[in-house]
């Protein structure tokens, strides 16, 4: 427990320190805060396997891999604004490292808690039909009422919503069957609020640099992060 404690202390300090930095300073030290910030929450849930002396449930090595993904892509997508000729190239590179840590995410919710939960079948169809229902309400929202602006990236913004909406709702639905899952769950839900307000900022015209969703949007992506990071503690 003191472990836990003292890895999630030193994550939402890195955390508040970068939001700090973020908002106040030139982007090269917004990069280097938020690295530190996302080393912060893949120490704590490195830390987690440590502290499970040797016994490691199958799936929950491959957390901290997802958090490691996530850790890239912020890395990628904070170079945007350090070298703004190669956004559209960055923000590629982000979503599909984003894409892939829910991918990893997802195998390792499956192997943690089939063992709990038994049949995920049903389960996975159900939330596919809801993510398919949420990615296209999303998207109709922001480009017919926010008049948001993809681009090429259009595409590649249904897809990565797409799994991201299935990875929220799958881990919700996991999480109401076994409250064990319940800090999974709760962090897929930040994630997609993270990622909502992300969608403002980047196709949403005038809105890249508005603070307010700036702070919202890392707030809410950082506790996503520290909740799944903390349940490698708990299962």
């Amino acid at each position: 427990m003191a472990v836990y404690i003292s890895l999630t202390v030193v994550a939402c300090v890195l955390t508040v320190f970068f939001l700090v930095v973020r908002v106040t300073q030139k982007p090269v030290y917004g990069l280097l805060t938020k690295t530190l910030a996302s080393l912060g929450f893949l120490a704590l849930g490195t830390g987690g396997l440590v502290v499970q002396n040797g016994f490691l449930p199958d799936g929950l090595a491959l957390i901290p891999l997802g958090l490691a993904f996530g850790l890239v892509g912020d890395i990628v997508l904070d170079l945007k604004r350090a070298h703004s000729e190669y956004e559209g190239l960055y923000l590629t590179s982000g979503m599909v490292s984003f894409g892939i840590g829910h991918i990893v995410y997802f195998l390792a919710l499956v192997l943690l808690a089939t063992p709990y939960v038994g049949d995920l079948l049903i389960p996975a169809l159900i939330s596919l039909g809801i993510a398919a229902v949420v990615i296209t309400v999303m998207m109709v929202v922001s480009i017919k009422l926010m008049h948001a602006k993809y681009g090429k990236h259009l595409v590649l913004g249904i897809v990565y919503g797409f799994i991201l909406s299935f990875m929220t709702v799958f881990s919700i639905y996991i999480a109401i069957l076994d409250r064990g899952f319940l800090l999974f769950g709760l962090g897929m839900a930040f994630f997609l609020i993270s990622d909502i307000i992300l969608n403002t900022m980047y196709f949403v015209e005038g809105q890249k640099e508005n603070k307010l969703y700036c702070i919202l949007n890392h707030a809410t992506y950082y506790a996503a992060q520290i909740l799944i990071a903390s349940f490698v503690y708990l299962i």
